[in-house]
C-alpha cells in the first residue's frame, strides 16, 4: 500500500528508524529506536495524537532523548510531553535561546494552545518546553554504543539549525528540520 501523503502517518527509513508525518506534511518527526530508549527528532502539538500512535506502534519504550532541530512551532512544541516522561532535551544554544524568548511570550503560549485545544490544559508551564542542553557546535552522544551525532550548522531556515547524523545507521542517516528558505 502506498503512503498516503495527505492523511501522513509512519515509514520507516532505516532498521530502528522512522518518521511520523504529518498529515499533508505538517511536520516530520523522527523516531530512533536504541537500546536505551527511544529518540524523537523534532514534535508538533497539532500533531499530537499521530505523533504519539507512531511511537508507541514502534516501541513501548518513553523518550529517553528529545532534540529540537529548530524553533519551529513544529520542532518543539511537544517537549513538555517528553520531559515528563524524563527525557533529556537537546538544541543548538541559539534555539534553546529563541525557545526560551518565545515561551516568556503570552502571545506564544496562546498560539500552541489554539494548535491543538484538546491538549492545551497541558501548556501550563511554559518553562517546560525549554530544552535542557544547548550546543554551541557540534556533540556526540553514545546511545547504547551507537553514535548520534548534533551539528549546530547555523543560520539555514532559522538561526539555531541543528542536523542529526545517525552515521551508523541504515549507511547513514540524516534529519535536518526544514531546507533553506522553507516557511511553513
Amino acid at each position: 500500500m502506498a503512503f498516503d501523503y495527505k492523511k501522513g502517518g509512519l515509514e520507516s527509513v532505516a532498521d530502528g528508524v522512522h518518521v511520523y508525518i504529518g498529515p499533508g506534511g505538517s511536520s516530520n518527526n523522527g523516531i530512533i529506536l536504541t537500546d536505551e530508549g527511544t529518540v524523537s527528532i523534532d514534535s508538533f502539538i497539532t500533531n499530537y495524537d499521530g505523533l504519539m500512535q507512531s511511537i508507541e506502534q514502534v516501541t513501548n519504550r518513553a523518550v529517553g532523548t528529545a532534540i529540537n532541530t529548530h524553533d519551529d512551532a513544529d520542532h518543539y512544541t511537544m517537549n513538555h510531553v517528553f520531559r515528563r516522561q524524563g527525557a533529556t532535551i537537546f538544541a543548538s544554544d541559539v534555539c534553546r535561546e529563541r525557545i526560551k524568548t518565545k515561551m516568556g511570550m503570552g502571545v506564544w503560549i496562546d498560539n500552541l494552545k489554539s494548535r491543538n485545544p484538546a491538549v492545551a490544559h497541558e501548556l501550563d508551564k511554559p518553562e517546560e518546553m525549554i530544552p535542557h542542553v544547548g550546543i554551541e557546535d557540534a556533540v556526540t552522544l553514545m546511545l547504547a554504543g551507537e553514535q548520534i551525532d548534533l551539528i549546530h550548522v547555523g543560520h539555514g531556515h532559522c538561526p539555531g539549525d541543528l542536523i542529526v547524523n545517525l552515521p551508523e545507521r541504515g549507511g547513514g542517516v540524516l534529519f535536518a528540520g526544514d531546507r533553506p528558505g522553507w516557511n511553513a
